[in-house]
């Protein structure tokens, strides 16, 4: 059969698969399949294929880092942190909205997840401001959008997936992430201090804490600091690798209940259940990629894209632009993890052609993932806001959102324009 008989079939049922709400490891894994029974000898391929995707050592470190987010999201160490950043950040313009950005920059050192960030620090803080008096879209605004640095601030799960599909270094992309975690972070409170200036309504502003306060919050933060210094510190200083990093963390997460006395058999198992239904979503998903991506190698369709960007006179602005308002369409439609492993076998060859840096590229693709967790009709953290908000819409979620979404889409501006504030940290690195 004719090559281009056969991508126009495979392209059409990927998309007709798509549409048909088909879980996205079963589209990207059949249209692959399909694909290759149609160039013929694919006997055996699959397997291989699928082992050679799944024999990556440096997958071990996602269901580590799960492990260690559910493990402080059952033990519910999130409220040790929530009352130990309001007692510094409360005082400022903006009071406790501060201290939900805080928490979530904090807290993402932890989880490698945006959904879990959002849910965790969303369940301790929304009714203690309602109680309060804040304005509901404050509430709701600042810990969905803060709670998407979650797969931004190492360690991230999106960005191991991203890292071992492009055969890059983990351990730069996770301290990639860390100079722009922080700038987004500042960013969102510089809105909340401007917001709650202008309508301090918005935003009672908190007492200051006395010296005795301020120390028992020190006391609170201390174990969940040493965490994250951990994680971080390793990574950056390359002693341990991610995934020895991600086994120290689960460690530390479980004395860390142990010295809350909330460590249980039940609190194990219940981490442990969270996990493997996340991985096993997640290496399905990776594994029915790689099929596809082996089949589109096969057409050519890799190398052809390559060739035609190099001898093409295309401006790479535009490239980039185009590429940059797909992910932002698709972020509407697709959750973080599924939307990359879809769009990788075809970004993958034009950014070689490009010749783009991939540790600057895999930060701004997180950025337009985080983005995409904003945007309904399938933006995760809008759903987890309606879950904790009694009596929220959709509409004033997403009303909620916008200065935050704005906030984000400036932010990859600034990183397309300056790639040096993304790839200047991973630069120090030995």
């Amino acid at each position: 059969m004719d090559l281009t008989l056969i991508i126009v079939i495979s392209v059409a049922f990927l998309f007709l698969l798509l549409a048909s709400g088909s879980w996205i490891f079963v589209t990207l894994a059949l249209a692959g399949i399909l694909a290759l029974v149609l160039l013929g000898g694919f006997q055996g391929i699959i397997a291989l294929v699928a082992w050679g995707a799944a024999d990556n050592w440096i997958l071990a470190a996602v269901p580590l880092f799960i492990f260690m987010g559910n493990i402080m999201l059952v033990s519910g160490s999130a409220d040790d942190l929530y009352t130990g950043v309001s007692t510094w950040l409360s005082p400022l313009p903006g009071g406790l909205i501060h201290t939900n950005i805080g928490a979530c920059a904090i807290f993402a050192a932890l989880s490698g997840s945006s959904t879990a960030t959002t849910a965790t620090i969303g369940s301790v803080a929304i009714p203690e401001q309602q109680r309060r008096g804040y304005d509901r879209d404050l509430i709701m605004g600042s810990i969905a959008g803060a709670g998407t640095l979650g797969i931004l601030i190492p360690p991230s799960i999106n960005m191991i997936v991203y890292g071992a599909w492009v055969e890059i270094s983990i351990a730069r992309l996770f301290i990639a992430g860390v100079i722009p975690g922080i700038i987004l972070a500042m960013g969102f409170m510089a809105y909340v201090g401007y917001a709650a200036v202008r309508a301090p309504w918005r935003a009672p502003r908190g007492s200051r804490p006395t010296p005795r306060e301020m120390l028992l919050s020190i006391k609170l933060l201390l174990p969940i600091l040493i965490m994250v210094a951990v994680i971080l510190g390793g990574v950056y200083t390359g002693w341990v690798t991610p995934t020895e990093t991600a086994a120290a963390g689960c460690f530390l997460a479980f004395v860390l209940a142990c010295l809350q006395r909330k460590a249980s058999w039940k609190l194990l198992s219940d981490a442990a259940e969270k996990t493997v239904i996340t991985t096993c979503m997640i290496l399905a998903i990776y594994v029915s990629a790689h099929i596809l991506a082996h089949a589109l190698l096969r057409l050519g369709i890799t190398a052809s894209l390559s060739s035609f960007i190099a001898q093409g006179e295309f401006s790479p602005w535009l490239i980039m632009l185009i590429i940059y308002f797909m992910y932002l369409v698709l972020g509407c439609f697709f959750d973080g993890i599924s939307m990359i492993l879809l769009t990788l076998p075809f970004v993958e060859p034009i950014l070689m052609g490009l010749g783009a840096d991939l540790t600057w590229f895999g930060v701004i693709l997180i950025l337009l993932t985080e983005v995409g967790m904003l945007t309904p009709p399938v933006g995760f953290n809008l759903y987890v806001m309606l879950g904790i908000v009694k009596g929220s819409t959709m509409a004033e979620v997403v009303r909620s959102v916008l200065p935050f979404m704005l906030i984000i889409l400036i932010g990859i501006g600034i990183f397309t324009v300056l790639p040096q504030l993304v790839l200047w940290l991973p630069g120090t690195m030995g």
